[in-house]
Parts: structure tokens; C-alpha cells; sequence
């Protein structure tokens, strides 16, 4: 008869989310994703196998899977993030420490300091690639994306505090010999499966609008921060032709409008583009849109009173483009100093 322990009750319950959360993603061809699931499947497997002395012929490889957790969340982000749901033929580098541990004999605790600095190793790519996407977004969006771009900020700073304190516990149990008893270790698994959730939610909603980078995107964030651009004068016509354009064909209306849709529009590239609308106008793409939607909603505000009607901000950001109410706020007050509210009532005076 096997007995379960409450830790091992949680490990069953994030295996049978993990398993089942890997199968849905292989459906939506989500990789990266359906891969961490089933790692945490099999480790969450191990660990009851491991604990109710029912290990069979497998070996006990539950220290091995740590080193699978940086790369697949690593990657895991960047096939969300971008464009081309595809993962490249070398990833599989990525995974050499694993296996490596598994077939070579190595001390548990030049073990246990190998995962955390691989641990480390992936929490700054972690940190520097979503800085990158950050900076992309800035400049090449015209909706920043505020809300799953924080939504994913928030993602990886519980990672990151989920990660520290199982480290203080392992440390504080293996060295002081503190934090030991079951309760501690109930946190972490806890925490795990909250993450097992939350990372299931969080990619479900946001994967297929999501507006990842398209292939190449990443390096633009880079080219924007080059020296001042020269223009001449037929730069700054064509610059204003096309600022006119984004105004009259409407683009500006498009919630997820980004510099690569506008420059295909007016042909032109998107990196001289962006740097000949900064030299020329000395406001980024982001900076135009985000004006003639603030217009837009001021004229649909004065609109409403004057048919004696009060305005809904919520139906009037979505009409002048924005793709949630929190990002016309921000805007809005970013562009007048007040909230629509205020200024709502500065024009009743």
C-alpha cells in the first residue's frame, strides 16, 4: 500500500496539471512550453517514486532535472515572445549539462552549486532578452503592450523570488541545518504549482496576440540607439508625407499597429523609417500614434457632451485605437497632464 505524504499529494495533483497543460500545448504547437510541462511531470513523478521507495529500475535523476529549468523557461519566453512559433535545430545545446549529469557521476554538492549557477546563467539571459523585448516594443509598437508585457515582467519576478527562497531553504537546511521540516519544503511545491497555473493562464490567453518579434526584430532595438540620421529635403517630405498618411488612412485606429505595418505602408524600411520620423519630427513612432489617438479621443469626448450623452472611456479608447482602458489612461494623462475625467470637466467649466 503506498502512502502519501502531503507534499507528495501536491506533486501528484502539479503532475496530473503538468501532463495534461503539456498535452494542450502541443496542440497550439507551443514547444518550449509543452516541454517545461512534461519535465515538470516527470520530476514532480520521480520525486513520489523517489519519496514511496517505488523507484523500480529507473534512476534517481530528481537533482538532474534542475538543470533543464533555466534553458526550457529561457526558451519558453522566447517562443512566446516571438513571431515564428519554431524552435531552432540548436537548442538542443541547451540541454548537454542534463545529460551530462546523467551519465557522468558528479558529487551532490558540486552538483548542487552547478545547478545554481546554471540557474543564475539563465535568469540573466531571462532578465536581458525581456529588457530587449522591452526596448523593441518601445520604439516599434505603438501600443506598448502594457498589459502582457508587465503581465510577463510579473512571470519572471516570481520565477525569480520562487527561485531565491527554494535556494535559502536548500542552503539553510544543507549548511545551518535550519528551515528542515516539511513545512518549508510544502512553500516551494506550493509556489510551484501556482506557477505551473499562472504560466498555463498567462500562455493561453496572451499566445495568439501576443504581437511577438517577427525574425531579425530583436536587433533593431540596438540600430535605433545609433548616431543622429542626416535628412535632406526630400527625407523630410517624404517623412511628412507619411506622418500625414498615418493620420488620414487612418493606421493610428489599428490597436496593434506597429512601425514595421507603417513602413510597409508608405514603402519604406523599417529602420530608416524610424530614424529619419525621429531626426525629422524628433518624436518616435510610438509618440505620433499615441497623439492622434489622444485627439481622437477628445474630439469623441466633446462629441458625447454635445449630445448631452456622458462619455463612456471605455468604448472611447477602443475607438481611438487603444487596446485597453488602462493603456488610455496612461496615454492620455502622458499627453495632457490630466485624466480624461479632468479634462472632461475642464471643458464643462
Amino acid at each position: 500500500m503506498i502512502i502519501l505524504s502531503l507534499i507528495n499529494i501536491i506533486q501528484l495533483i502539479m503532475a496530473a496539471q503538468a501532463a495534461l497543460f503539456g498535452g494542450l500545448a502541443l496542440s497550439e504547437r507551443l514547444f518550449a512550453f509543452s516541454a517545461l510541462m512534461f519535465t515538470f511531470f516527470l520530476h514532480m513523478s520521480f520525486n513520489i517514486m523517489v519519496d514511496t521507495d517505488h523507484l523500480g529500475p529507473f534512476t534517481d535523476i530528481t537533482s538532474s532535472f534542475v538543470f533543464l529549468y533555466g534553458p526550457l523557461f529561457y526558451l519558453f519566453i522566447k517562443e512566446l515572445t516571438q513571431e515564428a512559433k519554431t524552435l531552432r535545430p540548436d537548442v538542443w545545446l541547451h540541454f548537454v549539462p542534463f545529460f551530462a549529469t546523467i551519465l557522468i557521476t558528479i558529487n551532490p554538492s558540486v552538483l548542487g552549486a552547478l545547478s545554481l549557477v546554471s540557474l543564475l546563467i539563465y535568469g540573466i539571459l531571462i532578465y536581458r532578452y525581456v529588457q530587449t523585448y522591452d526596448r523593441v516594443i518601445d520604439r516599434t509598437l505603438s501600443d506598448a503592450l502594457s498589459g502582457r508585457l508587465t503581465g510577463l515582467k510579473w512571470l519572471c519576478g516570481f520565477l525569480g523570488i520562487l527561485t531565491l527562497y527554494d535556494i535559502t531553504r536548500t542552503l539553510a537546511h544543507d549548511i545551518f541545518g535550519v528551515m528542515r521540516t516539511d513545512f518549508w519544503f510544502a512553500i516551494t511545491m506550493l509556489g510551484v504549482l501556482l506557477l505551473i497555473n499562472w504560466l498555463a493562464l498567462f500562455t493561453f490567453q496572451f499566445n495568439k496576440r501576443f504581437n511577438g518579434l517577427y525574425p531579425g526584430e530583436e536587433s533593431i532595438a540596438s540600430t535605433f540607439e545609433a548616431t543622429p540620421t542626416e535628412v535632406n529635403s526630400e527625407d523630410i517630405k517624404r517623412i511628412e508625407n507619411a506622418i500625414v498618411r498615418l493620420a488620414e488612412d487612418n493606421l493610428y485606429l489599428q490597436p496593434d499597429l506597429r512601425l514595421k505595418d507603417f513602413a510597409d505602408h508608405v514603402g519604406m524600411d523599417e529602420r530608416q523609417l524610424s530614424r529619419q520620423l525621429k531626426a525629422v519630427s524628433g518624436d518616435r513612432f510610438p509618440k505620433h500614434v499615441q497623439r492622434l489617438r489622444i485627439e481622437k479621443a477628445k474630439k469623441l469626448i466633446l462629441d458625447a457632451e454635445k449630445a448631452g450623452t456622458k462619455a463612456n472611456f471605455l468604448r472611447i479608447s477602443f475607438d481611438a485605437g487603444f487596446s485597453a482602458k488602462s493603456s488610455f489612461n496612461k496615454a492620455f494623462k502622458d499627453e495632457t497632464g490630466v485624466t480624461p475625467t479632468q479634462w472632461r470637466s475642464a471643458q464643462n467649466q
